[in-house]
């Protein structure tokens, strides 16, 4: 089943009027954004925000207190738990730490969603395999296993799994956390390919300025204080025409107090 609704051809996700709380402790309230189809959506905000939990309710790790996340017109919590499977199939997820079973090759690691959710016999299998390694560049690395690897491969390897069963949707938590400039460079130029060569749709987590403005399409920023998104649109929208102190000094990497006496843009590379 396609992500994206009839009504809104272009649109795979649809999130509003989101809650998210632990208990009595609210995290963000009064978060709406679309997802369309091909594009690289970005999550940005201060460390303790609440990206990497909007990012939970999005897979359905988590259940919101309040509003919708729909797919297909369909709000993924008011859906059977067959049709809850038959979304989740069309995700791609890639967490922060890669997330690789150490005790498994490269192969081994690719091939698990093949042969947990797919008819694929083992000659297709490999075939499949070769195919999203290649992809991401790591090609005749079957065999190795992650701590054979630097980390920059295992992001990569984490996203061929990732890519395994197609996706029309790929989440992405910190991609570039940790990676040098210029491995995390390559990893943007990476995701772009990737988006361009299968029109798939990106949410992407990311505190990189650099991979930031090289990547985002849209995005929302969610701000810790106030609990609440304070700023949609692309980064280099939102550096150049957000008036929020917040959003300033985040894109400009500036102190929050100085956010409105500095004029210069601290560039990543």
């Amino acid at each position: 089943m396609p992500l994206a609704s009839e009504a809104g051809a272009d649109v795979v996700c649809q999130v509003e009027d989101l809650r998210m709380s632990f208990d009595r402790r609210l995290i963000q309230r009064d978060i709406t954004f679309d997802v369309r189809r091909g594009e690289i959506f970005t999550i940005m905000g201060g460390s303790g925000c609440g990206k990497s939990t909007l990012l939970r309710h999005m897979i359905g790790l988590l259940q919101p207190k309040v509003g919708q996340i729909r797919y297909a017109g369909q709000d993924y919590w008011s859906a059977t738990p067959e049709q809850q499977d038959a979304v989740r199939r069309r995700f791609g997820v890639l967490f922060q730490g890669s997330a690789l079973f150490s005790a498994m090759t490269l192969f081994e690691n690719v091939a698990l969603p093949l042969q947990l959710y797919t008819v694929a016999n083992a000659v297709e299998t490999r075939a499949l395999v070769r195919y999203k390694l290649g992809l991401v560049g790591l090609r005749g690395y079957e065999e190795y296993y992650p701590s054979e690897i630097s980390g920059g491969m295992r992001k990569r390897a984490g996203l061929a799994r990732a890519l395994a069963l197609d996706p029309e949707m790929l989440f992405l938590d910190e991609p570039s956390a940790g990676l040098d400039p210029i491995s995390a460079r390559r990893l943007d130029d990476l995701i772009l390919q990737l988006r361009d060569g299968t029109g798939a749709s990106f949410v992407v987590i990311s505190h990189e300025l650099a991979s930031l403005f090289a990547i985002g399409d849209n995005g929302i920023f969610l701000d810790a204080d106030s609990k609440r998104p304070i700023a949609h649109g692309s980064p280099r929208q939102m550096l150049e025409h957000s008036e929020h102190p917040t959003v300033r000094a985040f894109l400009r990497r500036e102190a929050v107090k100085d956010a409105g006496t500095h004029d210069t843009v601290v560039q990543s590379e």
